[in-house]
Order: C-alpha cells, then sequence, then structure tokens
C-alpha cells in the first residue's frame, strides 16, 4: 500500500523538503511505500485530496480530519526517531481500517 503525506512548511520549500526527504528515506527503511506532497502552511486545507497524513514545519492552528504531526524532531534531530514510530503506529492503523472496508 503507498501512503501520501503532506508536508507544509512556511514557504513550501526548505524546511518542508528536508522533511519531506527524510519521511521518505526513513520509512521505506520501515518497508512502507510513501509519496509526498509539499505545500505552504496556509495551503494544507486545500491539498488534502488523498492525504493520509500531515507533517508541518510550523505551528498549525486549524484542525483536520486527517492526522496531523509537528515535524520539527526531523530538523533538529531530537525525538525524530519517536515521532517515526508515531506515524508509522498511524499509518498502519489506517491500512488496517482501509482493509477492513474492502
Amino acid at each position: 500500500m503507498k501512503y501520501r503525506i503532506l508536508v507544509a512548511c512556511g514557504t513550501g520549500a526548505a524546511t518542508s523538503t528536508h522533511v519531506a526527504t527524510r519521511l521518505r528515506e526513513e520509512l521505506a527503511r520501515r518497508g512502507l511505500v510513501v509519496s509526498t506532497t509539499q505545500c505552504r502552511i496556509q495551503d494544507v486545507g486545500v491539498n488534502l485530496a488523498g492525504i493520509d497524513l500531515i507533517v508541518t514545519t510550523s505551528k498549525v492552528e486549524e484542525t483536520y480530519e486527517v492526522p496531523l504531526f509537528n515535524g520539527i524532531p526531523f530538523l533538529t534531530g531530537i525525538g525524530a526517531s519517536q515521532l517515526l514510530d508515531k506515524i508509522v503506529e498511524t499509518l498502519e492503523k489506517k491500512k488496517d481500517v482501509k482493509e477492513e472496508i474492502n
């Protein structure tokens, strides 16, 4: 199963590129296939179609029906492994739900 992750930062370029790359690499090491889409924080709401998970590098005030994670640990390295564990757990739960529906 391929998961789609939306990665957002202030400009949709610098930090989101770094985080998106880390996510793809680290999740591949854990056996998950993901694609990432990048955008600006203010554009998250209009980019949610087909998205399984959101990771941001800026504070987000809005709430969405898609799980949202703060991606700062991927920039600092502090807590990155634990965050990856939470993301994997969330994606695997999503997979289980999709399989039950089918």
